[in-house]
């Protein structure tokens, strides 16, 4: 009688140190499934999941499953497959006599490239100085910005309310989501003079008018008095930086002072590339070097041709405004 115990014993002690067979093999199940998550620019983002779990009626884990990589690393952009193993206890049918197997299961991580807030509402704001001041107070509305992680903060500066000269102000507003991308976008508030009040008419008295002299034949004609906007040649974007030829009219009264700055639109939304105040004598020409906001360069190399619009924003000689503008198909460096 005890040599029969002593072999039940043997058996089931053997049972229990036996390897795993193949209907011992259960599959781990991920509460989080695979996983899409925005990253920070092109560094990749830290990912943490809950940790797996068997459902099973006849086993169950012996501790928690290892995963590889780990919960809470560093992943890079792109698809990454994440393997977890885990050793389960197997007691078939309610017996006594159990065996060791595992589960295992995978999953994937999806790591996108991470984009700043988008920026909606982005327009240009006109206002009028009150009689006698060179400045007016503008309250312009902020714009919306929008991101799938969440917008962390948005702030435009200078801020709505503040006072702005006569003139143009170039306002610019960034935005950060809640992984800590960054976005921005700019435009310009114009400020005009009060139109001052004309002295009350009073009539002279007529002279007879002075006998007209026909034009001496190939006499030059007298250049006229009208103030011209600015033109704009030869544009070039290589990079960050994006250089225009810009020429102020030999004719104009006043020097050519104001804003260029260069718009175009890439998938049907309006971006703006870069701005920047300028100033040029009558007759004189230049060649102006814009610097491209790092997010929109970004997006220009991804496209291999692009329309962009230069506008040139000036005033004549009675304050009021002149616009200059050229449409250019340039080609995209990276």
């Amino acid at each position: 009688m005890n040599r029969t115990r002593i072999l039940v014993v043997a058996l089931a002690a053997v049972c229990l140190a036996a390897p795993a067979s193949a209907a011992a093999q259960h599959n781990l199940t991920f509460p989080d499934g695979d996983i899409v998550q925005e990253g920070l620019g092109d560094t990749g983002a830290t990912v943490s999941w809950r940790a797996p779990f068997l459902v099973s009626s006849i086993a169950s884990l012996r501790g928690p499953a290892n995963c590889d990589p780990d919960s809470g690393d560093l992943f890079p952009v792109g698809e990454t497959t994440v393997d977890c193993l885990g050793d389960v206890i197997i007691c078939p049918g309610g017996g006594r006599v159990c065996e060791i197997g595992f589960a295992r299961g995978s999953f994937t991580v999806n790591v996108t490239r991470g984009q700043g807030p988008e920026l909606s509402g982005i327009d240009d704001v006109s206002a009028i100085a009150a009689p006698g001041r060179d400045s007016a107070v503008v309250d312009y509305p902020l714009p919306t910005a929008t991101d799938p992680s969440g917008v962390l903060t948005s702030i435009c500066d200078p801020l709505p309310g503040s006072e702005f000269p006569v003139g143009d102000t170039t306002v610019t507003c960034t935005a950060f989501d809640n992984i800590g991308n960054e976005s921005a976008a700019s435009f310009v508030v114009s400020v005009s003079r009060a139109a001052t009040k004309e002295p009350a008419h009073r009539p002279t008295p007529t002279r007879p008018a002075a006998p007209s002299t026909p034009p001496t034949p190939g006499a030059p004609a007298a250049p006229a008095s009208e103030t011209r906007p600015v033109a704009l040649s030869r544009l070039r974007v290589r990079g960050r930086v994006a250089r225009i030829a810009v020429a102020c009219p030999a004719g104009n009264a006043v020097a050519c002072e104001g804003t260029l700055r260069l718009e175009t639109r890439i998938r049907g939304r309006k971006l703006r590339l870069a701005s920047k105040r300028i100033k040029l004598a009558p007759g004189r020409r230049a060649t102006v070097r814009l610097r491209i906001r790092r997010g929109v360069q970004r997006r220009l190399a991804r496209v291999r041709r692009v329309r962009v619009k230069a506008i040139a924003t000036t005033r004549d000689a009675s304050g009021q405004k002149l616009t200059g503008a050229r449409t250019f198909r340039v080609r995209a460096q990276r």
